[in-house]
Formats: structure tokens, C-alpha cells, sequence
């Protein structure tokens, strides 16, 4: 497989430095060395997307500009190596699932919006359908990249992916879940979404350790359950500390896996609450909240059902991240404010019906 670049990303080390430092890499050395299974990028970030030597990194500066041919030959990696891949985002997945294949465990990595909607026919037909053990890291889901555009929105990803059979899903709240529930979800050696915000959410405070498949209980509480998925659960914290300053404490749990959805858990908390508010950073169909309703639409009775979420529209405008959490009533405040009006009627919430979208 060959494919024709521009080496125009060609950096000197310093800029391999920073990018080892943003993706969790070894300064000063090859940025691949600080992952420990194969991952492709497509060079949409400002950072080397072809990681090379010292040496060869310097022999291409001498091409920068010019077209060169990058070509890809997939050979099986000795234990403990890595290999990185410059490739289209359809070229992306085709490759990993050739890898696959063969009996590697790739993982993809770009833009949510790219990674998930323009690759879709080829995640579910090479991967789904084949079963393969590819993981797909979105960054940026949701709407991390808001300011960027419609094109760079993902808010309807976790929908995409949950309707793939097979296929699991997961939306970490800060680096450290991620970092925890990666190398978990790469030995389950199955097919994977694994949305990620963009390596700068503050962290979390919890009450247990990520396990996939898991929800994970952060705070105990009381008559109201707040179920939250991916970054939002800095919001929610926020939220959160702010309700215990007025004396209000609902328990709260991160479902960072959302497929298959922790339903165990899920009939545990309807036992003991009278509603259930669901954020998310993600459209009002097919997301955490939709999974948890369709959970319950086969049981008699259970808790009120409100969910937090974007709605059914495009976000227009370009809005910076805290600006478009403000309008769409996903910031701390407008968290707490919602918590706080169930906590005080909760009654008002069950009439409202078993399912409200705000």
C-alpha cells in the first residue's frame, strides 16, 4: 500500500518533544516508544504524524514541501514494538483491519467526527462484521472542537458505534480513566470506540477504580442518582461540590463503558432512588441516556428518567466549549440547578414522565 504526502509536518526535535509530551510519549526520543501496541494518526493535529528517528527526521527536513511516497507494508510486530502509520481516515481503518487480521490488535486514532461518521462503512463492514480486534480512539467527541465547526462536532458517535453489533463503547471522564481503561479494553481483544476529550480534563475524584464494563461509583448519596459519561464529569463535579455546599447530595456514577451498559448496577441504583439524571455531551438519541431507558422499558416500574444532554439540533455559530456547555445547560451551574430543582419536587419529576430531555 503506497500513498503520496507532502512531509510539510516534518519537525525538528524540539516539536517531537512536545508532541511525545502531548500524547503521553517519551521527550526526546521516538514519540512511538511510549505506546505499547500499534496505533496509526492522521495527521490532523499539529504534531509529527510520521515518527521517525533523530536521524531519518533530519534527512526529511530536506523534502519538506515536496511530494514523497510513503509506502505502508503491515508485517507482524515483534513483541513489545510498535509501528505508526500515516494513512487516509477510510485508508485508517482498512489498514487496521488488515492488521487485525492477521492477528495484530491495532488502534486508530483521529478526530472523533472523522474517526466515527466518514469511516463508518468501513468500521462496519472490516470490523463489526469481521469481529475484529480494532480499537477506534475519537478524540475530541462531542463537541471538544466546537469552535471548529460542524465538521469537527461529534455529537452523535456513541450512537453510531452502539448500533454496531459487537461493538464496544466507552467515553472516559479525564486522562486518568483513559489511561486506565485502554490497556483493559486492548487485552479484551475485541472491536472498540474509545472516545476521548482532547488530554486536558481536570480529574476526577472517585470512590473506586475504573474496571471496563463497569460503572464507577464517585459519590455516594441519596434519593437522586446522577449517571454521567465521557469528560462532562468535570462539569458534573463542579455540579456536584457546589450542591454539597447547599446540602444537597445525590450519588453519582460515571458509565464510561455505555456498551455493553453496567445493568446490574443500573437496577441496584433503581432500588434506591427515586429519579435518575443522565449528562452527557451527546445528541438526545442513541446515547447513555437512550441505552438506560431502553433498559428499563421492560421493567414495571422504575425511577423517573431525566436527561441532560444536547438536544436534537446542530450547533451553529462556532462557540467556544464553555460558551456552547453554557447554552446548552451542560455547565456546572446549570447541572446544579437541575439537580437541585428534582431534589426539591422530586414527585414533579416522576409526573413529568419516565423519560424528560432537557
Amino acid at each position: 500500500m503506497a500513498q503520496r504526502l507532502r512531509p510539510a509536518v516534518a519537525r525538528r526535535p524540539q516539536a517531537r518533544d512536545e508532541a511525545a509530551s502531548q500524547h503521553g510519549g517519551p521527550a526526546g526520543g521516538d514519540v512511538g516508544a511510549g505506546y505499547p501496541y500499534p496505533l496509526f494518526e492522521d495527521g490532523d493535529f499539529a504534531v509529527p504524524s510520521l515518527y521517525l528517528s533523530a536521524e531519518d527526521g533530519e534527512r526529511l527536513l530536506a523534502h519538506v514541501g515536496s511530494e514523497v511516497e510513503v509506502r505502508i507494508v503491515a508485517e507482524r510486530i515483534h513483541p513489545g514494538g510498535v509501528t505508526k502509520i500515516v494513512e487516509t481516515r477510510h485508508g485508517l481503518i482498512m489498514a487496521a483491519a488488515g492488521m487485525a487480521s492477521v492477528g495484530m490488535r491495532p488502534v486508530t486514532y483521529s478526530i472523533a467526527s472523522f474517526a466515527t461518521c466518514r469511516c463508518f462503512e468501513q468500521l462496519k463492514l472490516a470490523v463489526a462484521y469481521a469481529q475484529l480486534p480494532v480499537i477506534v480512539v475519537g478524540a475530541g467527541g462531542g463537541y471538544a472542537y466546537s469552535s471548529s465547526g460542524v465538521t469537527h462536532h461529534a455529537g452523535e458517535d456513541i450512537s453510531l458505534l452502539c448500533a454496531l453489533p459487537g461493538m464496544t463503547v466507552v467515553a472516559p471522564g479525564d486522562p486518568q480513566e483513559a489511561a486506565s481503561l485502554l490497556p483493559q479494553m486492548h487485552s479484551a481483544g475485541r472491536c472498540g470506540y474509545f472516545r476521548i476529550g482532547r488530554g486536558k480534563e481536570p480529574a476526577c475524584r472517585s470512590i473506586i477504580e475504573p474496571v471496563l464494563g463497569k460503572a464507577r461509583l464517585m459519590q455516594h448519596g441519596r434519593g437522586v442518582a446522577v449517571l454521567s459519561t465521557g469528560e462532562i464529569a468535570s462539569e458534573v463535579q463542579a455540579a456536584l461540590d457546589e450542591l454539597r455546599r447547599r446540602g444537597v447530595v445525590p450519588s453519582w456514577y460515571q458509565y464510561h463503558t455505555i456498551k455493553p451498559l453496567d445493568c446490574q448496577t443500573l437496577d441496584a441504583i433503581a432500588q434506591r432512588v427515586q429519579t435518575i439524571v443522565v449528562v452527557e455531551e451527546h445528541l438526545a438519541h442513541g446515547g447513555l441516556a437512550a441505552q438506560v431507558s431502553n433498559h428499563f422499558a421492560s421493567r414495571p416500574s422504575h425511577p423517573a428518567l431525566i436527561a441532560l444532554n444536547t438536544g436534537d439540533g446542530f450547533v451553529l455559530g462556532s462557540p467556544h466549549k464553555d460558551e456552547f456547555r453554557r447554552n446548552a445547560g451542560l455547565c456546572a451551574a446549570s447541572i446544579a440547578e437541575a439537580v437541585m430543582g428534582i431534589w426539591k419536587e422530586p414527585q414533579a419529576a416522576h409526573r413529568a414522565g419516565s423519560t424528560a430531555s432537557a
